[in-house]
């Protein structure tokens, strides 16, 4: 929905101020667009995947109430030890997440408002915290889709959207996971690049 590459226009004019280069400072807009890249878009993915990720968590929940899967099987879903332990353990996987999220968002934040810009390390850990906030989500969207069942691979269902609109996010570089690598090498005192 980005619309990243997909378009461009000719024989336009567009004045400098209107545009964003991310190896120059700003020229307008404020402590966000201080963020640079990739921190300017670290939020975006992950908080995309960890909604999504609730969302699916909530729905087998609901769904857990009357679901059996197999013949064979007596009670429901939400009877079963294994998806008890899934569901709670989903539950805190995305709430660490976020709450990993928000501490380096504000982190990063704070240092923009005193008009500073993310060191490299900052800028590689945000965009780690955001592949982690992705694979928590995408985790949590699939354990979510695995136990409803055949049910969820119509196209009508909850839990097949949320499937695949999280696959295809987790496709974009900025949460691919050699994130994790540069913040390795932050880690080790190695040169990094951010959008390495």
């Amino acid at each position: 929905g980005t619309g990243s590459s997909d378009f461009s226009v000719s024989d336009h004019f567009v004045p400098a101020e209107f545009t964003f280069d991310n190896q120059q400072p700003p020229r307008r807009g404020g402590p966000l667009y201080r963020l640079g890249i990739p921190g300017f878009v670290a939020n975006e993915h992950p908080a995309f995947s960890l909604g999504v990720g609730r969302r699916a968590l909530d729905t087998i929940a609901d769904i857990a109430q009357s679901k059996r899967r197999g013949l064979a099987q007596p009670s429901g879903l939400a009877t079963r030890a294994v998806f008890q332990r899934d569901l709670g353990e989903c539950d805190l996987r995305l709430r660490a997440a976020r709450a990993l999220l928000e501490e380096i968002s504000e982190q990063a934040w704070r240092k923009v408002c005193a008009g500073d810009t993310p060191t490299v390390r900052l800028q590689a850990e945000m965009r780690s915290a955001a592949v982690f906030g992705m694979e928590a989500g995408l985790d949590v969207v699939t354990r979510s889709f695995r136990y409803a069942g055949g049910t969820a691979v119509y196209l009508t269902h909850v839990l097949q959207r949320c499937l695949r609109d999280v696959n295809t996010a987790a496709q974009h570089l900025m949460v691919s996971n050699s994130a994790y690598e540069n913040y390795g090498k932050c880690l080790l005192g190695l040169p990094a690049d951010p959008m390495g």
